[in-house]
């Protein structure tokens, strides 16, 4: 993964700070492919900007879903038109909200099955922002142009945008003393529902952990809430650190906010996971 920096960039630091650099400037996995319980394996792999539009997919079916019945809308049968606008708009805004926390991350790491993506994790490593890595090439100016186009083209598109940020700096103030004592913040890990339990989260999980791990993080956390499949943290053995009962998310939704910590310790990937040539990004 390319970070857009010229070589100039480096003059005047030290041999150890610019081997830094260049290690922490490098996807968490070019692609390496696992056995899994369906009929192709997970190939994980590093992000692409063609993935954008089906991971908002993927955030829509799981935090923008609708929170009346699509078919009714005052009492009164919606047409189909209307169900169909305000299913793209919950697309636009879900795409909205993954595109402002990948515009926060360092790394990214995509699951992979027969050629659709099937979840994701990004992280914030936060020795990386010195060299201003990025999890894609060119996130900063994705968002830039759907922040501009979200807030003209789309209705009530800036109160959208304005909703999302303003939740994830409540996020911010959450963790802010937890973010004092550690070394990076998984900021989104997201499953297709229709792999749930099949075991794509986990190996997702363990091969990030074990990215940090590698690259001397001790202390990581991440917000989750009552809309989210918390438990799963705390069977990875995070502590959980803060929380918020009653709260709130970006669409007015009720909900509890948690903060949890982990230590990344060893790696945890297997020995045998193996990069196979073949499935190599082009």
């Amino acid at each position: 993964m390319q970070n857009g920096q010229s070589d100039n960039r480096h003059n005047g630091r030290s041999e150890q700070t610019m081997r830094t650099a260049q290690a922490l400037d490098r996807p968490v996995i070019d692609s390496i492919s696992l056995p899994t319980a369906f009929a192709s394996p997970i190939t994980l792999r590093s992000l692409r900007e063609t993935d954008i539009d089906r991971l908002a997919a993927i955030t829509q079916k799981a935090w923008f879903k609708p929170r009346i019945p699509s078919s009714l809308v005052n009492g009164h049968r919606a047409d189909e038109g209307w169900q169909d606008a305000q299913g793209h708009r919950r697309f636009f805004a879900a795409k909205y909200d993954f595109l402002w926390y990948l515009n926060k991350c360092t790394h990214a790491l995509v699951a992979d099955i027969a050629g659709r993506v099937s979840g994701v994790i990004l992280t914030d490593l936060f020795a990386g922002h010195e060299d201003g890595i990025q999890a894609l090439s060119g996130q900063d100016r994705l968002f830039e142009q759907y922040d501009k186009w979200i807030k003209t083209a789309v209705p009530d598109g800036s109160k959208i945008a304005t909703s999302i940020q303003e939740d994830d700096l409540k996020t911010n103030h959450l963790a802010e003393a937890v973010r004092r004592d550690s070394q990076a913040e998984i900021v989104l890990f997201i499953v297709d529902d229709t792999v749930r339990g099949q075991g794509v989260g986990k190996t997702l999980w363990q091969a990030m952990i074990q990215f940090l791990s590698t690259h001397g993080v001790d202390n990581y956390y991440l917000y989750t809430d009552t809309e989210c499949n918390f438990m799963f943290y705390e069977y990875q053995g995070l502590t959980r650190v803060t929380e918020q009962l009653n709260a709130s998310g970006p669409v007015g939704e009720p909900l509890d906010k948690f903060i949890y910590q982990g230590s990344a310790g060893e790696p945890r990937l297997r020995k045998n996971f193996q990069p196979e040539n073949s499935q190599q990004e082009k």
